[in-house]
């Protein structure tokens, strides 16, 4: 509801949600040297915020899709583009 209020019910045609374990995630960032404030937190907080974006994406599958991020980045890249091609061509009928 807040966000409702919040955008004037205005939503994008299409979010692309990059989904990857937080373990992997955490990782990426360490290895990128190092997290920020939010990145600091609880593995279970990682956990937590990755299952509310899945359930959005559950709700709302036609707008929302998820993508396996632990994949190699040509195959995310193509996936993506996938994605954005269809919306974009579903917009234009």
């Amino acid at each position: 509801r807040l966000r409702a209020i919040a955008t004037g019910g205005v939503e994008p045609a299409l979010t692309i949600l990059l989904d990857c374990s937080p373990q992997e995630g955490l990782q990426r960032i360490a290895d990128r040297g190092g997290p920020d404030r939010l990145e600091r937190e609880e593995l279970t907080f990682h956990e937590r915020v990755r299952n509310g974006y899945l359930r959005l994406a559950k709700r709302e599958p036609a707008r929302i899709k998820v993508i396996d991020a632990a994949q190699g980045i040509p195959i995310v890249l193509k996936q993506t583009m996938e994605q954005i091609r269809h919306v974009a061509a579903t917009d234009r009928t």
